[in-house]
């Protein structure tokens, strides 16, 4: 997996016991979860996923379609999926994930141990509905301006949007022609993480995530808005450990029993 363009390893580790497998939001990329890796001790390998139309990928086509998505991710996903894992979504990387685990249910690839969805109401739950192709430009960056997570300087720069205006359509396409569909409950542990001020999920919204899931699911809020795991990254850094740390625990009473 060195070269797979669809990854970054930050810290490679052979010996690791468990791996971190991370999808970013909107308009994210890997790089919103390497400093992580330094942090989640000697028996974590994170992976961060390069979604294609972006970073070191920007001359590829970003993918608009979630069963396109979902189903080239897999097949680059599951040569990783010989540890045990725990996956995390942040906001459209959570309903990527969402999608990805009953993909890889249905096809009956190892799922992870836990999933974590951050910043991103359950799926069944009714989101307003945007049509991203019918919005000109300036419209759609009006719209990116409102959510804060672009810098102004980013959006100001009409090189660097012409390069980016591509992914970041693609992405919100995704997000907001997303349909959900009743399935099989999912077997993992689920845990939800909430920003305190974030104005695109309540709490009600968050819990809607159990009606998919056999696990309850715990909630985990923190201090920031729709971005917080960059607002708030020590904490949920620290949080995340805590629950990787349990779930090596559990994996070795397994193997003691």
């Amino acid at each position: 997996m060195k070269n797979n363009p669809w990854f970054v390893i930050p810290k490679p580790n052979a010996n690791a016991k468990l791996r971190l497998i991370c999808l970013s939001y909107a308009g994210g990329s890997a790089s919103t979860y390497q400093d992580w890796a330094g942090n989640l001790g000697r028996n974590i390998e994170l992976i961060a996923v390069q979604l294609p139309g972006r970073s070191n990928r920007i001359t590829e086509t970003a993918l608009d379609d979630m069963a396109d998505l979902v189903d080239q991710l897999s097949q680059q996903l599951i040569p990783l999926l010989d540890k045990p894992y725990v996956l995390i979504g942040h906001s459209l990387g959570s309903q990527v994930g969402f999608e990805l685990l009953h993909h890889l249910m249905q096809f009956k690839k190892p799922l992870p141990l836990h999933f974590i969805a951050s910043g991103r109401r359950g799926p069944s739950v009714i989101r307003q509905s945007k049509k991203i192709d019918a919005m000109n430009d300036e419209e759609f960056m009006d719209y990116i301006r409102e959510l804060k997570g672009t810098p102004e300087t980013v959006l100001n720069n009409p090189e660097i949007m012409a390069l980016l205006l591509p992914m970041l359509r693609a992405d919100f396409k995704l997000a907001f022609e997303y349909q959900y569909k009743k399935r099989a409950l999912l077997p993992c542990n689920i845990t939800v993480f909430k920003g305190e001020s974030d104005p695109t999920t309540s709490m009600d919204d968050m819990l809607g995530w159990q009606l998919d899931f056999c696990a309850t699911i715990a909630m985990k809020e923190f201090s920031g808005g729709h971005f917080f795991i960059e607002e708030s990254e020590k904490s949920v850094v620290s949080e995340i450990k805590i629950l990787l740390l349990a779930e090596l625990k559990t994996l070795r009473q397994l193997q003691l029993a």
